[in-house]
């Protein structure tokens, strides 16, 4: 149960975030394209965060280096952490952040060219068809007699770039879906919008039983049915037109955003004052999500008063 919960069901939010990404900054597309700026204003605002939370996550990094058995292994693994924080993240969960600031930098760039977002987006399938490669199909891969000189090739590329989950392979389809989105926002009926998300899902559920019988999967984060199965849950959810007002939306990005950035702070000082293996999981997901969500709600408070109004530079 916790592996399709955690490695099946759950693997729609990252696909959403890109899609609801993609739709809310195209949305301000015009038949001339994107502005540039507003475009700049996005990315430089996306890397800002990922520098800011990058050095408060940085200290576990150290933490590592000072458990190390001598210099050598110590240096190593600030390489490693100097190297994922240009092709990964130097902690793993930001990753999203600069994949989303690639991904919209490429789709931005395409659609200034005057390339059509249908284009866009086979473009992306293309590039997302690669990157299973390196995740839920890596082992159907593995068993295609390449020559040995193609597998020692992509085995040092996946090596240097650690992981295919990245804005290429990853980002440039679900941002340009969610600017397909922004073009046709009333395009479609609920109904067949919610009909082709739940069939899609269910076949992306076999798809991942499947995969994880024939045991395939290097990693979890991408899957073919995923594709459709995230789109059309996007699409559903803009037809339901739900209606709130503008404080209340900035008020749940703000918080959303907050619990993103500050969650494995919390995580990571559970996991050192009680090993998982001691706690029954659903008890620490409480533990963890209650603190997490009472300091999101106290810095937002906070940053909404004179003296502290700097914090909102974190989020």
């Amino acid at each position: 149960m916790d592996s399709f919960l955690v490695n099946c069901l759950s693997r729609v939010a990252v696909p959403l975030f890109f899609i609801f990404s993609g739709f809310f900054l195209f949305s301000k597309m015009n038949d001339g394209g994107i502005d540039k700026g507003i475009v700049l204003g996005y990315i430089k605002r996306i890397l800002k965060l990922y520098l800011i939370w990058s050095v408060v996550y940085f200290p576990f990094t150290v933490l590592e280096m000072l458990k190390s058995s001598n210099i050598k292994s110590a240096v190593l693994i600030l390489l490693n952490w100097a190297k994922n924080m240009v092709f990964s993240a130097g902690y793993g969960f930001l990753w999203y952040l600069p994949a989303t600031a690639v991904a919209v930098a490429a789709v931005s760039f395409l659609i200034n060219k005057r390339v059509s977002i249908n284009r866009i987006i086979v473009l992306g399938s293309f590039l997302y068809l690669i990157g299973l490669c390196g995740q839920s199909y890596a082992g159907l891969i593995n068993m295609i007699p390449f020559p040995a000189w193609f597998r020692t090739a992509a085995g040092n590329v996946l090596q240097f770039t650690v992981t295919t989950r990245n804005g290429i392979f990853e980002g440039i389809l679900f941002i340009a879906l969610g600017a397909r989105l922004a073009c046709k926002k009333d395009s479609g009926s609920l109904r067949s919008a919610a009909v082709a998300f739940a069939v899609s899902m269910l076949g992306f559920i076999a798809e991942f039983i499947f995969v994880s019988k024939m045991d395939w999967q290097l990693e979890y984060d991408m899957y073919l049915l995923l594709v459709p199965a995230s789109y059309f849950l996007a699409k559903t959810v803009l037809l339901l037109n739900i209606s709130v007002s503008r404080r209340a939306a900035a008020n749940a990005r703000a918080l959303s955003s907050l619990i993103y950035f500050t969650h494995m702070l919390f995580a990571e000082a559970f996991s050192i004052l009680t090993p998982y293996d001691n706690v029954n999981s659903l008890l620490a997901f409480f533990i963890v999500l209650i603190p997490t969500i009472g300091f999101s709600a106290a810095v937002i408070a906070l940053s909404r008063t004179e003296k502290f109004k700097f914090l909102k530079n974190i989020y």
